[in-house]
């Protein structure tokens, strides 16, 4: 199928021909994606999270369902790759969601989405990313400001091991 004909299948919303086509297939195109997220068929949905992972607009998508189980799958297999994603995930706000993403994550959050981290104040969460990754200048500089030694000591230990 070509990405048009794809979403012409989800838009038709017939759940096997669907699920026959997303276990065969990735959908060609960040639209189809989206369309698949947007659809809201929580078994679709999974599915396509345990092969792939999404484009920008399916990203967003996904963050803007806010389907924890479904969020909690793809931070296990993927990253929230896009900057505004990052952003909208850490704005998002769910402590679980976070705290899984920090620790199963091997790419650092861009600097606008470590910056809102810090930001949201959770000691938890600041804790585990500056253990674990380096700041940007304004980042550093709102923990720095938030004045808790405990985090500042933390991130003191990760910039000797760089």
């Amino acid at each position: 199928m070509n990405p048009k004909q794809e979403l012409e299948m989800i838009a038709r919303g017939n759940h096997e021909e669907i699920m026959a086509y997303i276990v065969e297939h990735v959908l060609r195109e960040d639209e189809g994606q989206k369309a698949l997220v947007q659809r809201g068929n929580h078994e679709e949905i999974m599915t396509y999270i345990s092969m792939i992972g999404f484009g920008e607009k399916a990203e967003k998508a996904l963050i803007k369902r806010g389907n924890h189980e479904e969020i909690m799958s793809y931070i296990s297999r993927n990253c929230f790759f896009y900057h505004k994603n990052q952003v909208a995930f850490v704005k998002r706000g769910n402590h679980e969601e976070i705290m899984e993403y920090i620790s199963v994550s091997f790419f650092r959050i861009d600097d606008e989405g470590a910056l809102s981290l810090i930001k949201r104040g959770n000691h938890e969460e600041i804790m585990a990313y500056v253990s674990k990754y380096l700041l940007s200048t304004e980042a550093e500089n709102a923990l720095m400001k938030r004045g808790n030694s405990e985090e500042i000591e933390a991130y003191n230990l990760q910039k000797q091991c760089w």
